[in-house]
């Protein structure tokens, strides 16, 4: 199980390796094991990005804000395992950001498996993917090669329609934030990643 941070939304980990319904997955299937990480590790990531991650303020509910960003800046940093999934799992409240207790292992070339909890239709969707990143016309391109939902392999003939379906949740959100992606390379020490970023943000009301 997983406590909470400052700065999290209420649904957040504070350190985590998976979630109670992660963990079911992980016995299950697709990942042997999780990745462990902790808001340490969303703090290092930003540290390395170079970026002041904004403050909401003092009792505020993340559902009535969102995160407004401006600028542009050239980013080139390599992220590990943990920082990866911290940066996807913290500070993000499901009315825009629908992922959450995300774990990522890096599985050799461009190749990864995840597990994460997806909100979908007002509830929670365990979920496994498996499969390669690129960088794709600024963005994320993602091919699936396995994919469960609820411990329920999904029909390869589907997975195609699971990468977009993935890209459509990531793309427009990089692309919001000012994040384009030049080239993606996996190295022993983890995903380097060239490209930009936002220069800063703020969160205002809705």
């Amino acid at each position: 199980t997983c406590s909470r941070a400052r700065r999290m939304v209420p649904s957040a980990a504070t350190s985590c390796t998976v979630s109670e319904t992660g963990a079911a997955r992980t016995r299950r299937g697709l990942l042997p094991g999780a990745t462990a990480y902790s808001e340490a590790d969303f703090d290092s990531a930003i540290t390395k990005i170079g970026v002041a991650w904004p403050e909401l303020p003092d009792g505020a509910d993340p559902a009535d804000y969102e995160r407004v960003y401006t600028g542009q800046k050239a980013v080139d940093v390599t992220l590990t395992e943990a920082e990866i999934s911290a940066l996807m799992s913290y500070n993000h409240d499901a009315s825009y950001w629908p992922i959450s207790n995300m774990s990522v292992q890096l599985t050799g070339g461009n190749t990864a498996s995840a597990s994460m909890d997806v909100t979908y239709m007002g509830r929670s969707w365990p979920v496994e993917v498996a499969g390669s990143g690129t960088a794709e016309g600024s963005g994320l391109g993602i091919a699936l090669s396995s994919a469960s939902v609820m411990g329920i392999d999904v029909p390869a003939q589907y997975l195609p329609m699971g990468g977009d379906i993935l890209e459509e949740i990531i793309n427009p959100r990089l692309a919001r934030a000012g994040i384009t992606i030049q080239s993606l390379e996996v190295t022993e020490s983890g995903v380097r990643f060239v490209g930009t970023t936002w220069e800063s943000a703020e969160y205002v009301p809705k």
